[in-house]
This record gives C-alpha cells, structure tokens and sequence, in this order.
C-alpha cells in the first residue's frame, strides 16, 4: 500500500500560494474521459476481488499538478466538478485531515485520514461535467514548532452499488504503482477515520475551486516579525523576519507610516512615507535579521526621538501570488 506515502511526499511539495481572493484550480484534468468499463464500490480494481461494501470514497494523487490535495495556505473550496460516464448515480464530496509528522522517519510519520461530508448529496448528469457549491474551509499548512504537517485532500463518495467509480486509467510520473486511493465503504456511512487502499493507476475525474483567505498575523501569512522591535544603528534598521511558509520566503520589506493594503504599490501614494526598504530571502521556517538602510525622511525620524513606532510592511510572490504582510515594528536607538 503506497497511497499515503504518495500523499505525504505531495504535500510536502511546492505549490504557489495565492493572493486572497483570488482562484485556483486543483485536481485532475477533466480533459480525460471516463472508463465505462470502470467497476462500481462493490469490486476492487485491477484484482476484481469483493469489497463487502455498496459506496466508497475515491480521490487521486498522479502528480504534483495534478492531484486532489488542496493548495499551500489556509482557504476554501468553493466548488467542485466531477465528470462521470453514460451510468451515473448519488454521489457527495468529502474531505480527509492528514498529517505528517516530521519527527519520524519518512514513511513512518503519515496519519491519513480523518474524514467529514462536504457539500450536498447529488446525482451528477450522465455523459457530462457536473458542478456542486461546497464552500468548505480547508488548510494546507507546517506547525515549524512542532515539526508537524497538517493538509486536507478532497475526496468523492459514491453512494450506491452498480454506479461505475468516475475514473480513467493513469500512469503517474513520479513512480507511484497506485495514484488512487480509496476507502470502503463511503467515509459518510460511519467511518471517519480510513486509512486508504491502493486500487492502482486510475486518475479520479473531479477537480475543484480554492481560494486563499489570509487569517493575520499567526496564521497563514508568509513572513512576520520574528520580534516586534528592531535597533537603528548607523542609519539601518535590524529587522527579525521569521518566514511561515513550507519552503522559502523571498520579497521585499518596507518601513512606512502606514499599514500596507499593497505595498507593491504604497510606495507611489502621496500620504505614504517610506523611511527605508531591503530585499530578503529566508529559508523555511528560519529566521534571519534583514538590515534595512533608512533614506532621509526615515534619518530625520529617528534623530526626532528615541523610539518610534512604524509599519513593517512584507511582499513576496508576484502578479496572482503576491502576499502582503504588515505589522507595528518599534525602531530603537
């Protein structure tokens, strides 16, 4: 059984984290037409073996593009869209908790899954593309303290024997013998907990909408102040960043007399003041003092007084990536 192995080293790859918002669109291609020759809850595939049940609960993990584990941060799934044959029959989404604790050895470590319903019952149209409204929140995120993974992976239940599993055959790139995984029977008729089987290459044809919902400061933003105030000493403010992200944090940081909405763009309104700004990269779940180098106005702030109060203002990403982080920083002299 290599489902969760497959999982866990999914999870721990990079996927660009999204601006709030903003949409992004994960799991299979449903560009691939369903096998209606595809077997029903009853058989396991390819050995044709009994199941002992009548529903069960399908999702893939073919690559790390295409795969039904949600993206890096903490979002929502708003809709998702499954395409299914000439036989269809109930059906509802799910979604499973797994975690991956780093502590142990790799393999060791993956606890998968804790299920729960998302999302109404429904009967998709037979030879078509089918769309539910789920809006469940979901997350993707690393506890750094703790050395610990938590991610949720959408799975889809089928309800009823005799409806084919709504899936094509696959070969995955990263050497997986199974990209499916499956439990038996449906995660919603009793048990919550399913650690999953492997049913072999089959690409399970649903994907779905998430959006990233930033939660402040703590939560899943990309940087933060590592320490909420910085000393000044020869005109450059020695900031402590801290990045929260799964892999590295790469942006600029700005000291402005205001917080922040964009600070890409803050720079260029005439109320904002900018007393100072540098580049940074910092390693996952590191932390590194940033020197930033105070212009004029962010000299003649601190010759004013001793201590001051201004706005730490973080960009990382690009374009439909960017993040904006801004939090009270005391500058000291």
């Amino acid at each position: 059984m290599r489902v969760p192995v497959v999982i866990a080293a999914l999870a721990l790859s990079l996927l660009v984290p999204t601006q709030a918002g903003a949409t992004t669109t994960f799991g299979t291609d449903l560009n691939r037409a369903p096998d209606d020759g595809m077997v029903d809850c009853t058989t396991l595939p390819p050995w044709g073996v009994p199941t002992f049940a009548d529903s069960c609960t399908w999702y893939s993990t073919i690559s790390a593009t295409e795969n039904h584990i949600v993206p890096e941060g903490i979002g929502v799934i708003t809709r998702a869209r499954v395409r299914v044959g000439r036989v269809t029959g109930p059906m509802q989404f799910a979604i499973g908790r797994a975690q991956v604790d780093r502590n142990k050895e790799p393999g060791q470590g993956t606890l998968c899954c804790v299920w729960r319903p998302a999302g109404p019952e429904f009967t998709p149209a037979p030879s078509a593309v089918t769309e539910v409204v789920l809006n469940e929140p979901v997350q993707r995120v690393r506890d750094f303290a703790s050395n610990q993974d938590l991610f949720d992976n959408l799975g889809l239940s089928v309800l009823q024997a005799g409806v084919p599993i709504p899936a094509a055959p696959a070969v995955s790139p990263i050497g997986s013998t199974s990209t499916a995984g499956a439990c038996w029977p449906a995660v919603q008729r009793g048990n919550s907990y399913c650690m999953p089987g492997g049913p072999g290459n089959y690409a399970v044809l649903f994907n779905a909408d998430w959006e990233y919902t930033p939660t402040g400061a703590g939560g899943d933003v990309s940087v933060n102040l590592a320490r909420e105030f910085a000393w000044v000493r020869r005109n450059e403010a020695r900031v402590r960043l801290l990045c929260q992200l799964a892999r590295e944090c790469a942006g600029l940081l700005r000291l402005q007399n205001r917080k922040a909405p964009g600070a890409a763009a803050a720079a260029a309104a005439s109320a904002t003041v900018t007393y100072g700004s540098a580049r940074f990269k910092i390693a996952a779940g590191a932390t590194k003092t940033v020197e930033v180098k105070l212009g004029a106005s962010g000299r003649k702030l601190m010759r004013r007084r001793r201590t001051v109060t201004v706005w730490a203002n973080s960009t990382t990403g690009s374009g439909a990536s960017t993040r904006v982080v801004s939090a009270k920083l005391k500058l000291k002299r």
